[in-house]
């Protein structure tokens, strides 16, 4: 069974308060909310149990990124077999497949972090087991991004710092180093800023470098970013993370 692209609502709610269907009750607007006494499950479900309505996700936790495998630049994907149970918490993960040991740990931990809404049968929840990809990706300058530089370059008169990916307006915080200008610098940084749940930086990385003056630009910037005032931060995420690709380009010689 496969859990199709669901919607991630984001809450912030005691576990020990709120199960997974009074969860799903608020995210609708609901106050009408039901508690269960029902006591948890504790024998995993068979590997098929057919269902009038399968779980979907009410939180998702994104894995964190390999700290190894970032800066060597290694890509993967996992498949985890999550055991959902009445109450749409995950029991237990399994890993069904994976292109690299080296993210099945953290994509465990990170399963092991979702909520669901439970499965229904014959009008009263059940527990299931599911299947979730967790997708390791690590951003690569590419031809393209290389042209359009080429390409601006002939039509700027002022140094440009653009902003291709991550929040927008991060552009307005960062300025082209005088430094980097007078010694022809310019490229890509990629960068990415690990996030409290307060949504405050907790931490920026420098992923591929450009050199100190266009590094510390980007880090500063990130750094005193303020995300809570990105509506869809969820979209910006990846792996737990948010990754930034910054290009600096410099105009060209007459």
């Amino acid at each position: 069974m496969r859990i199709a692209s669901a919607a991630i609502i984001l809450l912030i709610i005691s576990w020990s308060t709120l199960n997974a269907q009074e969860m799903s009750s608020l995210a609708q607007g609901r106050t009408d909310i039901v508690r269960t006494s029902a006591t948890p499950d504790t024998t995993p479900p068979p590997d098929f149990v057919e269902v009038e309505k399968e779980p979907a996700i009410v939180v998702k936790k994104e894995p964190a990124y390999p700290e190894i495998a970032l800066r060597a630049g290694i890509e993967g994907k996992v498949w985890v077999k999550i055991w959902v149970d009445t109450d749409g918490r995950a029991r237990q993960a399994i890993v069904l497949k994976s292109d690299n040991e080296i993210f099945n740990q953290p994509a465990l931990e990170a399963a092991k972090q979702f909520v669901f809404t439970p499965a229904i049968k014959a009008g009263k929840p059940v527990s299931v087991w599911v299947s979730v990809p967790f997708k390791f990706t690590v951003w690569k300058e590419s031809d393209e991004m290389r042209r359009y530089a080429e390409e601006l370059q002939k039509t700027i008169t002022s140094p440009a710092v653009i902003i291709v990916k991550g929040p927008k307006n991060l552009k307005k915080l960062i300025t082209y180093p005088l430094r980097a200008v007078q010694k022809r610098i310019q490229g890509t940084v990629f960068a990415s800023a690990g996030l409290s749940d307060s949504c405050v930086v907790s931490d920026v990385k420098i992923t591929q470098s450009l050199g100190p003056e266009c590094d510390r630009a980007v880090m500063v910037a990130l750094a005193s970013y303020d995300f809570s005032t990105e509506k869809d931060l969820s979209d910006l995420c990846e792996n737990g993370r948010v990754p930034v690709v910054v290009q600096f380009i410099l105009p060209s010689k007459k």
